[in-house]
């Protein structure tokens, strides 16, 4: 009863209305975080709690027309926002995607992109064993995907109403998650450039869309055509001037700044956490700052880079502070008797939580004369606690995991650390290199 409430009083205040600010709310059923948060760009624009009945409401006063997206851990979606829209969602945060039903003044357009992304995903599974076939035959395939869809688009647009800057973004989010799978394509075939030039023009390509700046299939689409286009120049890809040459390739094909600071910082992270030399990582980085002029980025890849160097084999461990089980700081460097072995889990992720134990416990028969720090990365204290699944471990959190994360470079939660007695780092490795399954 609540539910159709709250839907006819959305429905209510977008009608009465022409300035109204924008509500979006909704209920989820079976809720896997406690906060939905709605982002523009990379920037937080607002939060709201999710109630124990899965009710949450928020309220914009004023929003810029634009593509946005929600986050429910550990999941997000894209929406459209324009003026006067009020979107109520509901959805089951077990079967997210194919739940996920607008309703509200903007909902017609949002279903629609909805069907895009899910009717992506099953053409994908096609597109994916397709990998075999030429090249002509595997664009067939896309293109006659893209036709059905925009029959579709059509169809749609003769029955409902939308602004001519929904429909940019809605042809937009059809057309580029198969480009990029074009691009995929001519990446496993080694295929020359010179048949892309073709697809270019008649797909009609912009590399400098900034309303799709924030559309993760549009980045990667251009990410993938940097290497490809590259790799014409340079077929050496193993080595740190290819790096180089395809940051020049980015630098010379973008003029947007928002796209390009994407493409710069992708492509600096994807350098440095490759497991290269650091001697390589020192020569990208000093051509990628003369490059770059993107202060904050040019931070955080430097930031990066010096981590790194601290992270070498025989530096001590850095100093992150953490908390036991009775909330008190703990500083594991200050153990100077035992070799230790750290790992990391999150109790909103059961599946890796469940399989990363399974595996400690097979890797502690080999290591048994070492300490194991099982180190949670969650907020609270209380679910930590309840979620503590051994107690042959020595089990802390981390008080600040943004801080944690950058120090020790937890890009991957299977990430584990042997120290030796005096906690100088002796090896960094994923479990699963360790483990046989």
């Amino acid at each position: 009863m609540r539910f159709i409430f709250l839907f006819l009083f959305f429905l209510f205040i977008s009608c009465r209305n022409e300035n109204h600010p924008i509500f979006f709310g909704g209920k989820i059923l079976n809720k896997s975080a406690d906060k939905i948060i709605l982002n523009k760009d990379d920037d937080i624009l607002n939060e709201s709690s999710i109630d124990e009945n899965g009710f949450f409401q928020m309220r914009l006063d004023s929003i810029s027309p634009g593509l946005y997206n929600f986050f429910l851990q550990p999941e997000f979606q894209y929406l459209i926002l324009e003026k006067n829209d009020s979107i109520y969602i509901r959805l089951n945060s077990l079967d997210f995607d194919e739940s996920l039903v607008f309703m509200g003044n903007g909902a017609s357009k949002n279903n629609f992109l909805m069907d895009i992304f899910l009717n992506f995903e099953k053409n994908e599974e096609i597109l994916n064993k397709s990998f075999n076939e030429s090249f002509e035959e595997y664009l067939k395939k896309v293109d006659s995907f893209l036709v059905v869809q925009q029959k579709k688009f059509i169809q749609f647009k003769s029955k409902v109403k939308i602004s001519s800057f929904a429909e940019k973004l809605i042809n937009n989010a059809l057309l580029y998650p198969y480009m990029e799978k074009i691009q995929s394509f001519i990446l496993r075939k080694n295929i020359s450039d010179k048949l892309w030039n073709n697809i270019k023009y008649d797909y009609n390509i912009n590399f400098n869309d900034n309303s799709l700046a924030f559309f993760k299939p549009y980045i990667d689409f251009i990410y993938l055509y940097t290497f490809n286009i590259t790799r014409i120049k340079n077929k050496e890809i193993d080595k740190i001037d290819f790096q180089i040459d395809r940051l020049n390739t980015a630098n010379d094909l973008i003029s947007d700044n928002e796209i390009k600071s994407k493409l710069f910082r992708f492509l600096a992270f994807e350098v440095l956490l490759k497991n290269k030399h650091i001697y390589e990582k020192s020569k990208f980085i000093n051509e990628f700052l003369k490059i770059s002029n993107f202060e904050s980025i040019n931070n955080e890849v430097d930031e990066l880079y010096k981590n790194q160097k601290r992270l070498t084999p025989g530096n001590i461990f850095p100093q992150v502070y953490f908390a036991n089980q009775n909330g008190s700081i703990l500083d594991i460097t200050t153990d100077n008797k035992t070799k230790k072995v750290l790992f990391f889990w999150s109790y909103d992720q059961n599946s890796h939580l469940n399989a990363i134990h399974q595996k400690i416990f097979k890797l502690k028969t080999t290591f048994f004369n070492h300490k194991f720090y099982s180190i949670n990365i969650n907020e609270s204290q209380s679910k930590w606690l309840d979620n503590i699944i051994s107690k042959d471990f020595i089990n802390i959190r981390s008080i600040n995991f943004e801080e944690m994360s950058k120090k020790l470079i937890i890009d991957n939660l299977n990430k584990i650390f042997f120290l030796n007695e005096k906690s100088e780092i002796q090896k960094i490795d994923l479990i699963d290199n360790l483990i046989l399954n």
